[in-house]
């Protein structure tokens, strides 16, 4: 997936909460920079022409609705199910900053959404293929697809438990 995840949804809970004093010390300019990251999202065109172009992404979708559920759809339409690595989830580091512990944090990237990072398959094959960075924006390997149609999971800790999808729901 490229980016953070979690940011947009932090700061749509501090728009929610009614933007607590935001103040000029660290906690108050990572709380400016999630509000900022959920008013003024940054879709990631410039990725998504590079993984078109080199035709590295058999499967591709934009986390808006968040990673649990925009996982179950690209794992839906794919017939296949995927493991999450919880500790290589990439976290906004302003979310932790800005005041949240790390399972908010790890709520917010799993089920927040609005992020508009993009989660994409690639072929083992095409690894190398995939370069680490585009346009200043990381890209960083979070699970693998199953074989299990449907069943996601998130391993923490060398454990796996279900993975709910609990992002936005359309209808």
């Amino acid at each position: 997936m490229t980016g953070e995840l979690g940011g947009a949804a932090a700061g749509l809970k501090l728009l929610q909460d009614g933007a607590p004093t935001l103040g000029a010390d660290k906690r108050g300019r990572a709380r400016r920079k999630l509000i900022a990251r959920q008013s003024r999202p940054t879709p990631r065109v410039e990725w998504g022409r590079v993984l078109g172009e080199r035709k590295l992404a058999p499967a591709l979708i934009d986390l808006s609705d968040g990673l649990s559920s925009d996982l179950a759809h690209l794992c839906r339409a794919s017939g296949v199910g995927a493991g999450l690595d919880a500790a290589r989830l990439p976290l906004d580091k302003s979310v932790l900053a800005a005041g949240f512990g790390h399972e908010d944090a790890l709520r917010l990237a799993l089920d927040g959404g609005e992020d508009f990072e993009l989660l994409f398959t690639v072929r083992p094959r095409d690894l190398s293929k995939l370069p680490a960075e585009v346009g200043g924006v990381r890209v960083t390997h979070i699970g693998e697809v199953t074989g299990e149609r449907g069943r996601l999971q998130l391993i923490r800790d060398g454990q796996a438990e279900p993975l709910v999808p609990g992002g936005f729901r359309h209808f």
